[in-house]
């Protein structure tokens, strides 16, 4: 994306809302199928919504546009959330995962626990509200070791 470019998304969802999506859809799913320049009642099955990154990466000419799938939503989604500040619980909702190794990836790669890292080695003062808990488990180690930051 090109710098000072931005898009607003609440914006291009009121108008997929309130002027693509027709008024007589009898069910809540959000995306619709899209043919001859309208939006049908059909909704988006799941093969064709797993596809849509790879469709977006190919229209935007990225290299490999195929190997962008819909993990690739999961994947981004969970790093905003992440980024956001989600907790632990909210991301493993988000995902819908059990573990919490695969949500606590996120959490240790999100740009605000490397801030808080950043402000704890520059030894700036942070907070109660700035702690992060990061968990870490040893190789051959059953146990889990906990640092706070």
């Amino acid at each position: 994306m090109k710098e000072g470019f931005s898009v607003n998304v609440l914006d291009i969802c009121r108008k997929y809302i309130m002027s693509l999506r027709p008024k007589n859809v009898s069910h809540n799913r959000l995306f619709l199928c899209y043919r001859s320049k309208k939006c049908t009642v059909q909704p988006v099955g799941i093969n064709s919504l797993s596809k849509t990154p790879s469709v977006v990466a190919d229209f935007l000419k990225l290299p490999e546009a195929e190997l962008y799938t819909g993990h690739s939503i999961r994947r981004t989604s969970a790093t905003l959330l992440s980024n956001a500040g989600a907790d632990l619980g909210m991301l493993k909702r988000h995902g819908r995962w059990k573990s919490t190794s695969v949500a606590q990836g996120y959490v240790e790669e999100s740009i605000s626990s490397k801030m808080i890292i950043a402000k704890k080695i520059l030894g700036e003062n942070l907070g109660a509200e700035s702690s992060v808990e990061i968990e870490k488990t040893k190789p051959n180690e059953r146990g889990n070791n906990k640092l706070s930051i």
